[in-house]
């Protein structure tokens, strides 16, 4: 398609051709992206026509498509301010940067949590499956864990230290608090071995459950934790599954059958469990005044109380 046109000087005849071929709500919008400029002395008439021109050509380059709604979009979307490409870019970078490390982070909690899951179930089967040999020494393989405990936890310590993420003033934190947690640890490792060695292979994860209830009552009573309804009934329905489970089987399974002084101790060493978690936390409470802001790290608290927990 060719459009050719020539220069208007008439006021007059570029007023009717630009009416004749735009609608009035198009011109409007033109005028108003386009402003006219003022009048002034001798040269008014130019002034008027640039602008009118201008509403030509742009009317010319859209093609004559019948200047409806399409059009009048067109015409709005080349009379608004450009955008900075390089400014969109960078914001595009930012959000796909963001949307990745949320992806890598969820990940990584998927990750640690199936392990972790794997691990604990690795450590139930072993504890038991080491307790059918060494049935009557219960206190021997409890010593026996935590010298494992103690050279594993040292040693990625050490490697913490020699990365920096283990501070001298972590290290040099009040110990008094670790001999706690390393007697509370020995007592709960000596009672769960000694009650896990008679007790069946099922009783002992359902027992395991009675952790939550004294983590629950524990940490309302020295650290003034306030739960609501909901955490309330759902412990109270741990407890009594444990109760109902376990009294309800027969022979060996069942609570009478093994003897319910030997599953009471297991719901004690649960207890002194959870009182060392406990003080683990308030533990890390008082560091974290103490290192101002600061926290100190885990693999500090769990080296030390094991190495107490082995002299204890």
């Amino acid at each position: 398609m060719s459009a050719s046109y020539r220069p208007v000087t008439g006021g007059s005849a570029a007023t009717s051709a630009a009416s004749h071929h735009i609608p009035r709500r198009l011109s409007v919008i033109l005028q108003m992206g386009h402003p006219r400029p003022r009048r002034s002395g001798g040269v008014g008439g130019r002034g008027v026509l640039r602008s009118r021109r201008w509403v030509i050509e742009a009317v010319w380059s859209i093609g004559g498509r019948g200047l409806r709604s399409t059009g009048e979009e067109e015409v709005k979307k080349r009379i608004q301010q450009p955008q900075c490409c390089a400014c969109n870019h960078r914001r595009q970078e930012v959000v796909v940067v963001e949307k990745s490390e949320g992806v890598d982070r969820r990940a990584e909690v998927v990750v640690a949590a199936a392990t972790t899951v794997v691990l604990g179930v690795g450590n139930r089967v072993l504890y038991k499956l080491a307790l059918v040999p060494l049935k009557h020494y219960p206190f021997f393989l409890a010593q026996l864990a935590t010298f494992g405990y103690v050279v594993v936890y040292f040693s990625i310590l050490y490697l913490r230290y020699q990365a920096g993420k283990v501070t001298d003033e972590m290290l040099s934190l009040p110990k008094s608090p670790l001999i706690a947690v390393g007697l509370f640890e020995a007592l709960a490792a000596a009672s769960g071995m000694a009650a896990g060695a008679i007790l069946s292979g099922a009783a002992i994860p359902i027992l395991s459950q009675s952790f939550l209830v004294w983590q629950l009552i524990l940490s309302y009573i020295f650290l003034g934790r306030r739960y609501s309804f909901n955490q309330l009934f759902g412990c109270f329905l741990v407890a009594v599954g444990v109760i109902i489970t376990v009294a309800s089987g027969s022979g060996a399974d069942s609570l009478m059958g093994a003897g319910i002084f030997w599953s009471l101790l297991m719901i004690v060493s649960f207890l002194l469990q959870a009182a060392d978690t406990i003080l683990k936390e308030v533990i890390f409470l008082d560091a974290a005044q103490r290192l101002k802001g600061g926290t100190v790290d885990l693999f500090v608290v769990n080296s030390f109380g094991s190495a107490y927990q082995n002299s204890s």
